[in-house]
């Protein structure tokens, strides 16, 4: 049985419903099935707002559960929770050079239609990996997004002796260069009884082989290079956090600064594994401000 408030979701099964119940769902064609779940408040309570929560490399949604449950219990948001390809629950692509940011870019775009969240001014919230992500569909998307909360984002150019950046270069030169994927053009959707059960596991030297075909792209993963400019022009929310001790992806607040009202919330003695695998401890449900549309972000 499902706890209250909480909707267990797989493609070819209902949000909310039993899982046995299958019926045909919109889905792109050369995408499978992947995990997700939504977090409602009750009933009674109303929905203030939703968000969506990504992860980052290596990780899972399992990373944002408490958040997601904090805001959906204190501040009334649906929340939408998703494993990336390859991570978690989520099965990897064939073939392997599929995976990079522009096709969960995607995914997030099938699964926010999947969820019927389309036409809604959206709270988008990713840490590393996630960032870029969240990024790429603001880019694409930027009428449908209202608020940004970034953590130890990835996104941005980085120096030639930060870590990822030497990482990147050398699954380039390993793997070649990831194929070029236009977000923006819909592919073919079939209606599908899928079901993620029905997936196929893939061995753990395939899913390895796709993580590292994540990194080709690191430490920008392709975000356009005037993405600090697009920002600007939005005028939405954006929380920046970031960590002193970071070497992943680097605070770069000289860049981030930019933005008009940008909040950024800077841990100096916290590293980049530190800041993504300890979300909840940043208690980032205790300002409304960071996710409600309505509420100016606190400087």
């Amino acid at each position: 049985r499902h706890s209250p408030g909480l909707k267990l979701s797989w493609l070819g099964a209902g949000v909310g419903e039993p899982l046995p119940c299958i019926f045909l769902v919109m889905w792109p064609s050369d995408l499978p099935p992947c995990f997700h779940l939504v977090l409602s408040p009750a009933p009674k309570q109303g929905i203030a707002g939703r968000a969506v929560l990504l992860h980052g490399w290596n990780q899972s949604h399992k990373c944002w559960m408490r958040t997601a449950a904090m805001l959906r219990d204190r501040l009334h948001f649906e929340v939408l929770l998703l494993d990336f390809y390859s991570h978690g629950d989520s099965p990897s692509l064939v073939p392997s050079e599929r995976h990079c940011s522009e096709t969960l870019c995607r995914q997030v775009r099938a699964l926010i239609e999947r969820v019927g969240w389309q036409d809604e001014k959206l709270t988008l919230a990713g840490c590393s990996l996630g960032g870029s992500v969240a990024l790429h569909y603001f880019t694409t998307w930027p009428h449908q997004v209202a608020k940004l909360l970034l953590i130890g984002t990835s996104g941005l150019p980085e120096a030639s002796w930060v870590p990822s950046e030497i990482v990147g270069r050398a699954a380039r030169v390993l793997l070649g260069r990831a194929p070029q994927v236009d977000i923006s053009v819909k592919g073919e959707c079939r209606a599908s009884d899928w079901s993620l059960p029905d997936v196929i596991c893939t061995s753990l030297l395939r899913r390895l082989s796709a993580r590292v075909h994540f990194v080709r792209t690191t430490p920008d993963y392709r975000v356009p290079s005037n993405i600090v400019d697009r920002l600007c022009e939005a005028k939405i929310g954006i929380t920046v956090v970031s960590a002193g001790l970071d070497v992943i992806h680097t605070p770069q607040h000289h860049v981030w600064s930019q933005i008009p009202g940008v909040r950024i919330i800077h841990y100096p003695w916290w590293d980049h594994i530190m800041l993504c695998c300890l979300i909840s401890r940043l208690m980032l449900w205790q300002d409304p401000s960071i996710w409600h549309h309505s509420l100016p972000s606190k400087l």
